[in-house]
């Protein structure tokens, strides 16, 4: 889909349908703005990567996880070998991935963290149409966690060096069993202090980046082998973000 175009954003749930061989009058079926949700709805596993497709995401309760944009998933993310499973509930996948505190004041377009004694920058990625989070208070996000775009690892000691790596910025707002039930909320990159990343980025830090850079907050790892239930996301422009003070 990458490759090709169409002037109407349901008909490129149609054009998948085809190429895909699925069904198409289920998604003929439904009214054309919920045609690309239907056709996700449709999927029982998918690569874990499709969490880290860049560009928009459904404004869903339960596929907020979900490119808008069919032409995005061109641009395959990783790790593509982690299978994911599409639920009542929404995108269930197991990764690692870290839980980091709230910034003490609003920031625009970074978080600084320490992780087991690393510094690290959390930084907005905005390529291909990824939205930014410049209407998102995160001060106001008590439950911070960042999904990892590595393969996880069935041991602490097997943990792959973290330099810099995609990652999916989300609040959990339940803790069910073993697997963190988190909202979307934004793709970022994540980028070890000190790195070639850090000193040659891609692209440059910005003032406001260099000043959000000093403000570090603590971070901790959750197991190498995390789940994940990945629902709702949070709207362009939305500061009216739900607080779970027990959710951890």
């Amino acid at each position: 889909m990458k490759s090709r175009s169409t002037s109407h954003v349901e008909d490129e749930a149609i054009c998948m349908a085809i190429l895909l061989d699925m069904d198409l009058k289920k998604i003929l079926d439904v009214p054309p703005s919920q045609r690309v949700e239907k056709m996700w709805s449709m999927y029982r596993q998918l690569p874990a990567a499709v969490l880290f497709l860049p560009g928009k995401k459904l404004s869903s309760k339960i596929y907020g996880w979900a490119p808008a944009r069919c032409r995005d998933c061109g641009n395959v993310g990783i790790p593509m070998s982690v299978p994911a499973h599409v639920t009542s509930q929404g995108f269930s996948v197991t990764l690692p991935g870290f839980l980091v505190e709230s910034p003490s004041i609003p920031t625009k377009a970074l978080i600084a963290c320490v992780l087991e004694g690393q510094t690290f920058y959390i930084r907005q990625n905005e390529k291909l149409d990824s939205p930014s989070w410049r209407g998102i208070d995160m001060s106001k996000i008590q439950n911070l966690a960042v999904i990892l775009g590595q393969d996880p690892m069935p041991e602490v000691s097997q943990r792959r060096p973290l330099v810099a790596c995609i990652g999916a910025l989300v609040a959990i707002t339940s803790l069910e069993g073993e697997t963190y039930h988190v909202q979307y909320i934004r793709m970022v990159s994540i980028i070890g202090k000190g790195s070639r990343y850090d000193e040659h980025p891609n692209p440059p830090w910005s003032e406001q980046e260099q000043k959000e850079k000093a403000m570090v907050k603590n971070a901790t790892y959750t197991k190498v082998e995390q789940a994940w239930c990945v629902g709702s996301s949070f709207g362009i422009g939305d500061s009216k973000v739900p607080i779970h003070d027990n959710a951890l």
